[in-house]
């Protein structure tokens, strides 16, 4: 069963795997993701008949992905992705890959560490690695965000979540220049934010560090970064004020939930004006809500419960009257409504 050409696999796993055969049914040019099924676990693919399709191949597989056999479609191929892989080794072979510009690795672990020729593909621009296991770094024995990563320099997309990473951003970064996206929510990354490694990133529009073990100060530069319009840095350790944001005009979404932010909440935030979403929750917040947050017409959801400072504060009139809120979760506070206040 070695070598078998694309559409006599497809008869087969319309056999094993007949949920597969759904997705097969609808394919994008130019896009090949290779995952192998413990039916086929000594299957090499040679991808010779691959020209008159055009679909997007998404085999679900559980089993160790053995190779990837790209001969005629290596130079077209501009998305890759793999997903479901047990034991998984990328071979030298993804260099061939010349014009890949989305790699996708989902739910996977990687045997072996991600080879050096894989960095060498400049046309990349989207890096997606969602709960997979990296393996450890021979100097920290620790799964680490890939020190190469900065060889990228066209990337735009960065995301590597719940894949187990440790450690601190790796100086390299500094060099996409272009980001756009930076997710690497659900890790272990701890230490303060290296202000100097991110100070390069300002065309960042998404900025998801959630649920990490971060420390210390937000630093100011993310407050400079005036396309940024989703910044997510709760549940981690922050020990500090919350900085001035009023640059922030793009910004829709802020939570800062789940830290150990202390001080005011300040009035420059309502300098974000098409804030949809605040969250203030679970931190050591104290005073007053400020009047001027009910002037974000935009601000469907706003959450500062669970701040003991915050407890039976008022409510200011302003927010109450918000005609696009359909979330507010004061806890303890105390709603000052006027009289109209419910009156079509």
């Amino acid at each position: 069963m070695n070598d078998l050409p694309i559409d006599i696999l497809l008869q087969l796993l319309s056999r094993e795997h007949p949920a597969s055969v759904f997705r097969l049914r609808r394919l994008c040019k130019a896009v090949l993701i290779v995952l192998e099924s413990s039916a086929f676990a000594r299957l090499s693919l040679q991808w010779h008949s691959i020209d008159h399709l055009d679909p997007r191949l998404w085999i679900n597989a559980p089993s160790a992905f053995q190779g990837i056999y790209a001969q005629r479609c290596s130079a077209t191929t501009t998305t890759l992705t793999l997903a479901f892989q047990h034991s998984l080794s990328i071979p030298l072979s993804v260099s061939l890959f010349s014009n890949l510009s989305r790699f996708e690795l989902f739910n996977s672990h990687l045997s072996r560490a991600l080879p050096i020729e894989l960095f060498h593909l400049a046309s990349l621009k989207t890096w997606c690695l969602w709960g997979t296991r990296l393996p450890a770094d021979h100097d920290s024995e620790l799964s680490v965000i890939p020190y190469h990563i900065g060889r990228f320099t066209s990337l735009l997309h960065l995301e590597m979540k719940d894949c187990h990473l440790s450690l601190n951003f790796p100086k390299s970064l500094e060099s996409l220049t272009k980001l756009s996206n930076l997710n690497v929510s659900r890790n272990n990354l701890c230490g303060p934010i290296p202000a100097p490694t991110f100070a390069p990133l300002e065309h960042l529009q998404n900025l998801n560090l959630s649920s990490n073990r971060f420390t210390g100060i937000i630093p100011n530069i993310l407050s400079r970064f005036i396309s940024l319009q989703v910044l997510d840095l709760s549940r981690n350790s922050f020990t500090c004020k919350i900085p001035d944001m009023s640059l922030l005009v793009n910004l829709r979404h802020l939570d800062l939930s789940y830290n150990a932010l202390h001080g005011q909440i300040p009035m420059t935030l309502c300098g974000c004006a098409l804030l949809e979403v605040l969250y203030l929750n679970d931190n050591a917040l104290e005073g007053a809500l400020p009047e001027e947050v009910g002037q974000l017409e935009s601000l469907e959801r706003l959450r500062f419960a669970g701040n003991a400072g915050m407890e039976g504060v008022e409510v200011p009139v302003g927010v109450c009257l918000l005609d696009a809120l359909v979330e507010c979760d004061v806890e303890a506070v105390v709603l000052v409504l006027p009289e109209n206040a419910w009156e079509e």
